[in-house]
């Protein structure tokens, strides 16, 4: 058996997204979206299961929401609560879990020396599988915090060092949290 090299296809994308903001008062500022998507994705693995079509293609269908919160806490910090759902079966959605998320997030800028920013995040995330009967929910929870160093070397040149700790536990996890440093350093060119 020969295996033959797919042509690259288009893949139509159906995109609303409805928002709105408000400036609540002079520090605080609320905004919110609902997105629809419609993918069209043709299926083109290497191999093809028995009564599979070649060129079979799958409507993904999508809708989510989200809530933000941001406050500024004078001019080098502020903070920012987060909702989103992705519902079940809203606007045709084809989703295959019902995903519900509530994060906050906190940035200092100009930590003890210019261009040093502290930022720490905190995320609860409840995802549960549709279509399974007594399906368990997974919830997990992630941390985050670090800081990153940005310096201008030119007019279109800058960079950035960066250090990002991540802990991340779910009651899917056996061996107890995941964890992950991160450090980064990087060129940053505008055209």
């Amino acid at each position: 058996a020969t295996e033959e090299q797919d042509d690259p296809t288009w893949e139509p994308t159906h995109t609303i997204t409805v928002m709105d903001e408000y400036q609540l008062s002079k520090s605080l500022h609320l905004s919110y979206a609902a997105t629809w998507e419609d993918k069209w994705e043709n299926d083109s693995p290497s191999f093809y299961l028995p009564g599979q079509k070649r060129g079979e293609e799958e409507d993904e269908v999508t809708f989510e929401y989200n809530v933000k919160l941001n406050q500024k806490l004078g001019p080098r910090a502020e903070h920012t609560l987060m909702f989103t759902q992705e519902p079940e079966s809203t606007f045709g959605s084809t989703a295959d879990t019902e995903s519900t998320t509530f994060g906050y997030d906190f940035v200092l800028r100009d930590l003890v020396v210019y261009g040093l920013t502290f930022h720490a995040a905190a995320q609860y995330e409840l995802e549960t599988p549709l279509g399974e009967a007594d399906a368990e929910t997974e919830r997990t929870t992630t941390l985050k915090t670090g800081l990153s160093h940005s310096r201008q070397l030119t007019r279109r040149l800058a960079r950035i060092l960066a250090y990002e700790y991540t802990w991340e536990n779910s009651n899917f996890h056996e061996d107890g949290a995941n964890e992950k440093h991160l450090a980064t350093y990087s060129l940053s060119s505008a055209f």
